[in-house]
């Protein structure tokens, strides 16, 4: 079925994962940040763990994808509540580091897969599980194409930006690669613009029903320098290495008070749940 008011997959080839490349020299990009993501993960303590129990499909029979896994936010707290977990990520030491920690917990059913997900298929490179999901994972550009990797439900998460925080909304011009239109601002599925809502209606159109939660978090930082409070909320990541919406929006949030500095965060991810099985019209 197509809408004729709005080309939802137009506008979702329009989002990061969407106009990013897709080569391996890409993929393994990733493989640089790993220490990064890690030192991330571990600051978002039991963020993973609370999205994982939203997923409420998820039983102890399951076999589940995670797509995009990094070094195990979302891998590791579902491993703990299904039968087996194919963890697939186009960086082998985010892998590496993700089977250390498994090891340190005991855990013993993840099985590790690495490759270029935009050159791999379904059944052939991954197996097709009862599962899948992924947090800001490349199927995100193609959510219609990721239903073929399960049987039972697939679950797709976004952070959820609020519009206070206006970059994340804004974009001039052409929507497009800033390699090709210099005016484009920030198309990070963080925002409203390329957010849950274009693959909800992308999934509806096409005959699901999708669900959608949200796991919620507040957090307070207190610092005595700007770069300190910077380094407490992306511990690992030079400032210089912030997009600059990004550095721009945290420090419209953070207030001087008279023994440094302080920021008060609420952070929303949306987890979009819908059984595959259901599309009809892709």
């Amino acid at each position: 079925m197509v809408n004729a008011w709005l080309n939802w997959r137009e506008i979702e080839r329009m989002n990061a994962w969407g106009v990013r490349k897709k080569d391996d020299e890409e993929a393994l990009s990733w493989d640089k940040s790993a220490a990064q993501w890690r030192e991330r993960t571990r600051h978002e303590r039991n963020a993973g763990e609370r999205q994982i129990a939203l997923m409420t499909r998820l039983g102890p029979e399951d076999t589940v994808l995670d797509v995009g896994c990094g070094v195990g936010a979302l891998t590791l707290p579902a491993a703990r509540r299904v039968k087996t977990v194919y963890a697939l990520d186009s960086s082998p030491r985010s892998l590496d580091f993700l089977m250390e920690e498994a090891k340190s917990q005991g855990i013993g059913n993840i099985v590790p897969l690495c490759g270029n997900w935009y050159g791999m298929k379904a059944g052939v490179d991954y197996p097709v599980c009862d599962i899948a999901m992924g947090r800001h994972a490349p199927f995100q550009n193609d959510i219609l194409g990721f239903c073929a990797a399960a049987t039972k439900y697939c679950y797709s998460l976004w952070n959820v930006a609020p519009l206070t925080e206006e970059d994340y909304h804004r974009n001039e011009g052409v929507l497009a690669d800033r390699r090709v239109n210099p005016n484009r601002v920030y198309n990070e599925p963080n925002g409203r613009l390329f957010g849950f809502n274009v693959h909800f209606n992308l999934l509806y159109d096409a005959g699901a029903n999708p669900e959608v939660l949200y796991d919620t978090e507040v957090k307070e930082y207190t610092a005595a320098t700007e770069e300190e409070l910077f380094g407490q909320v992306f511990p690992g990541m030079p400032v210089s290495r912030l997009p600059e919406p990004m550095a721009r929006e945290l420090r419209r949030e953070m207030k001087q008070t008279e023994t440094g500095w302080f920021l008060r965060q609420v952070r929303r991810v949306s987890i979009l749940g819908w059984d595959p099985g259901e599309i009809t019209g892709a």
